[in-house]
């Protein structure tokens, strides 16, 4: 998983605060994730399952993250 190279999704965030928020709530490389949920109005925010933990995010740092699908 990569998170927030240099002119991706425009969270606000300077592209290294968003990574390390997203590492402190478990987004690490490897792990497992599912969206379990999106919000009726505008889909936000995202409820994703990440190590058996559910976390809320908006869809622009959502859009950060970088995932592989497992074959």
């Amino acid at each position: 998983m990569r998170i927030g190279t240099a002119g991706d999704a425009p969270t606000g965030l300077p592209p290294g605060e968003l990574e390390r928020r997203l590492l402190e709530i478990g987004f690490v490389e490897g792990a497992p994730v599912e969206i379990v949920h999106e919000g009726l109005f505008g889909r936000d925010p995202i409820a994703i399952l990440i190590n058996e933990t559910i976390v809320a995010l908006r869809r622009r740092e959502a859009s950060a993250i970088l995932v592989e699908p497992v074959d």
